[in-house]
């Protein structure tokens, strides 16, 4: 709610007016005076306060993912002349030429590489719509196929809850890779000793069948 205070009145008497009233209604709300004009808003003054620098941080937050996702972007690009360097890996020439440590070196490539089939997730990324360490959680989990779900996800999940769900998506993977089934094989070899052999990899059913 804001009271301009504005009226007909002499400025010098308006400005008496707006800063008593200003006093007067302190435990009401916070209240700003300027040059006449009073800002009164509902709530106390440090949750005013609070607002006012969350809402910075959120500005700060966007402005700070937006720069992490332009260093992403050249780290992508670099590693496509990675073999150009002189005898070191991606990683530790980010360390070394960049200033970063082992970790962030390690995460920037690692975002530079999977965020290149990840186009939704790096848009919002480069948008400052979500945090360097939001995208390499969702970052971890992505594929095209989901990308919009996992995006959905860390758009309106808190990073708790971001966590929990991008832990249960692996558990789900990891599962389906248990289940699948070990690919059948057979090779044989002459050894030194010039006898033939056999090498098998087989169902247990046609174990049994070669067994029998």
């Amino acid at each position: 709610m804001y009271d301009t205070g504005v009226g007909d009145e002499p400025s010098g008497d308006r400005r008496e007016r707006t800063l008593g009233d200003a006093d007067a209604g302190a435990a009401a709300g916070a209240h700003v005076a300027f040059d006449g004009v009073t800002a009164v808003c509902d709530g106390p003054p440090e949750q005013v306060r609070i607002d006012e620098l969350t809402e910075q941080l959120r500005q700060v937050s966007a402005e700070v993912s937006a720069r992490q996702a332009k260093m992403v972007e050249l780290t992508a690009e670099l590693a496509r002349l990675e073999r150009a360097l002189p005898g070191v890996t991606l990683r530790q020439w980010m360390a070394m030429s960049v200033g970063l440590t082992a970790a962030e070196a390690a995460r920037c490539a690692r975002l530079a590489a999977r965020l290149e089939a990840l186009p939704g997730l790096s848009a919002a990324f480069a948008e400052g719509c979500v945090s360097e360490g939001i995208v390499d959680l969702c970052a971890s989990v992505a594929t095209p196929d989901n990308e919009d779900e996992v995006l959905n996800a860390a758009r309106y999940a808190s990073g708790a809850q971001l966590q929990t769900l991008v832990r249960a998506m692996k558990r789900v993977k990891r599962s389906e890779r248990d289940a699948e089934p070990v690919p059948e094989s057979v090779g044989t070899t002459i050894g030194d000793d010039g006898m033939w052999r056999l090498r098998a990899t087989l169902s247990a059913e046609r174990g049994a069948e070669v067994e029998a």
